[in-house]
């Protein structure tokens, strides 16, 4: 029988130095990738403006890409401003 679900979950900090509460300048994008590095989509951005107080978990449906060969992708773009940090941790690609 095959996984008729799949999720991705992860733990996500988001510090920053910016004081702009309007203007997203550091931005980190979660993206689902096929097996050459083509963007298939794009799950999230986050950005200095959601800012977090510690770790808070983010979980995500994928299931649409099941039976595919997919690459999860974290990609993070700075601006030459004022510093904001994406932090991962357990990140987990899980199957029912």
């Amino acid at each position: 029988m095959s996984a008729q679900q799949a999720t991705l979950s992860l733990w996500l900090s988001i510090a920053t130095e910016e004081t702009t509460t309007t203007n997203a300048y550091g931005k980190l994008y979660v993206q689902i990738r096929d097996q050459n590095g083509a963007v298939l989509k794009t799950l999230v951005t986050y950005s200095n403006l959601d800012e977090t107080a510690g770790y808070v978990q983010k979980t995500f449906d994928v299931s649409v890409f099941r039976g595919q060969n997919i690459q999860v992708f974290f990609r993070m773009v700075e601006d030459n401003g004022k510093a904001t940090s994406f932090k991962l941790d357990d990140v987990t690609l899980t199957t029912q």
